[in-house]
């Protein structure tokens, strides 16, 4: 089975009518150790270590060049503020998992329901036609 390079195939970024997502960079390092250091975000995700700290974030980031079969965008809301990650997984074969997580006071406000949208229209424009 061919290994699907998502991030050859995803644009750089994506913008929504109160989102813009793109690539996660150093400076959101301490936005995101304090956004994902929650046990609630970490008991609904496998790979979110908890306590997440400052190094996690930083070796998220850092990492992030080496991926070819994920894509991840950190999701920035009106104010300018990172308010969570989100990205294309390929988990070793050519349908993609979307995997997301936001921080708990951006919760409730529609924003996950239109990053969601806003990345699967994006996959869709790329040629990436199944998503789970």
């Amino acid at each position: 089975m061919t290994k699907l390079n998502i991030t050859a195939k995803m644009p750089d970024t994506i913008a929504t009518d109160r989102l813009f997502l793109r690539a996660p960079n150093l400076g959101d390092a301490e936005a995101m150790q304090v956004l994902a250091n929650n046990k609630t975000i970490h008991k609904f995700l496998a790979r979110l270590p908890y306590p997440f700290t400052h190094e996690h974030a930083l070796d998220f980031i850092n990492n992030l060049a080496r991926w070819e079969e994920e894509h991840a965008y950190a999701i920035i809301n009106e104010n300018s503020d990172l308010i969570g990650i989100m990205g294309l997984r390929a988990n070793g074969n050519e349908t993609p998992e979307l995997g997301y997580w936001l921080g708990e006071p951006f919760w409730g406000k529609g924003y996950a329901t239109e990053a969601v949208n806003g990345v699967l229209g994006a996959a869709l424009k790329s040629g990436i036609n199944k998503i789970f």
